[in-house]
């Protein structure tokens, strides 16, 4: 489907949120990384922002694969930072 007909690619915010959902369940943590990594190469043709934002996310994922509580925490904290960013999004674009 084409960009003309409203098919948006999931930005990081939204894909962080995907990952920490998964991460917490406790389920699909390697399909959340291999979609997120996919994604994170189509983000070259996107604004640099996005790519640099996609560069983080997958920081974040290599922290939670890590098996250190602190490097676990400071993944965790990145990908919730990523995740408010989608939320913040959508709440602005309603009350507009």
């Amino acid at each position: 489907m084409s960009q003309s007909m409203g098919y948006r690619h999931p930005d990081a915010a939204s894909v962080a949120g995907q990952v920490l959902y998964a991460f917490r369940r406790g389920a699909g943590l390697e399909q959340a990384t291999a979609h997120a990594e996919r994604l994170a190469l189509q983000s070259r043709g996107r604004s640099t922002f996005e790519a640099e934002k996609f560069e983080v996310l997958c920081s974040a994922i290599d922290a939670l694969e890590a098996q250190r509580p602190e490097a676990i925490r400071a993944g965790i904290y990145l990908l919730e930072h990523l995740a408010n960013q989608s939320i913040d999004a959508l709440a602005n674009s309603q009350t507009a």
